[in-house]
């Protein structure tokens, strides 16, 4: 089996992208309440997922 770089490549720029993003929210969620209302951190689209939501999410539906 051959894997083609291009497709790897793509797979280490979106682990680079998640992880930038990812150092990028905690720096945000350090700042003091008050500085993040101020900001406008967190919009109510980038709540971090908790709980079953986030299951939800990350589970394939069962055949049936």
């Amino acid at each position: 089996m051959m894997f083609e770089f291009p497709q790897i490549a793509r797979h280490v720029r979106q682990w680079r992208a998640e992880r930038k993003r990812i150092a990028t929210e905690s720096i945000f969620y350090k700042l003091p309440i008050a500085l993040q209302k101020d900001i406008g951190w967190p919009a109510a689209s980038d709540q971090p997922l908790t709980g079953k939501a986030r299951n939800a999410i990350h589970t394939r539906p069962t055949p049936g």
